[in-house]
């Protein structure tokens, strides 16, 4: 058999380059025009038509907390799908297994019934040793093609909660790498004049936001596929 390695790698880049003076220094209200409605009540936010001034502004701010939100539920992610093991086989394949185990059990259970209708019919004196040897044979493979299901199918639960770990991850991953862009668009949403990064800053202190440093993952690994030697 042949193997990948199966750690990720743990290399992050930032999103962020390091603040100039005009982004420390944030932006003089003239600049910020419709954005010094970012200065309303948590109330105004709360409560604001959702295609309005403090509506956008509020949706921006909800944006940005969702930073955190992101970043846990991406850490979440990654930590169970570095805890699980890939599956060595792929789904299609065990279902393709379970089919045919499906198709088994139905063919062991019409014959076991015919059997047991055929000793049910039989008259009374008639030797039914073979019969009965036969029943019990047929209920025996009828029991080992139910076990061999049962792990076949948690074989397949298995890869399947697999693939939908690594589909998740990949998504959090995504929306972490999209999200300056989602703020910045949701920001020039409620602006009448341009977004500055000083622009950003003052905003975010007048929301009273501290935003999280955003940090784009690297990818993990494709998960092993193992390989059988076949001769």
């Amino acid at each position: 058999m042949t193997t990948t390695n199966l750690r990720p790698a743990t290399r992050s880049v930032k999103l962020h380059k390091t603040p100039d003076l005009a982004e420390a220094l944030g932006a003089h209200p003239s600049e910020l025009g419709a954005l010094n409605a970012a200065n309303a009540s948590p109330q105004a936010l709360a409560n604001a038509n959702p295609n309005s001034r403090v509506g956008r502004i509020a949706a921006y701010r909800d944006a940005v907390l969702n930073r955190t939100d992101l970043l846990s539920d991406y850490d979440l992610t990654r930590a169970a799908l570095d805890a699980a093991s890939p599956p060595a086989r792929d789904p299609d394949a065990i279902s393709v297994d379970l089919a045919q185990l499906d198709a088994d059990a139905g063919l062991a259970a019409t014959d076991l019934a015919a059997a047991r209708e055929v000793l049910a019919a039989a008259p009374v004196g008639t030797d039914t040793t073979a019969l009965k040897a036969e029943i019990e044979a047929l209920e025996g493979e009828a029991q080992a093609i139910s076990i061999e299901r049962a792990t076949v199918q948690a074989e397949l639960d298995a890869a399947n909660d697999y693939a939908d770990l690594v589909d998740e991850e990949a998504e959090l991953r995504d929306a972490i790498a999209n999200q300056p862009e989602l703020e910045l668009s949701l920001l020039e949403a409620a602006a009448n004049k341009p977004v500055t990064p000083g622009v950003v800053t003052t905003v975010n202190e007048h929301l009273g936001l501290d935003p999280v440093e955003l940090v784009i993952p690297d990818a993990p690994l494709a998960p092993a596929v193992v390989v059988p030697v076949t001769d």
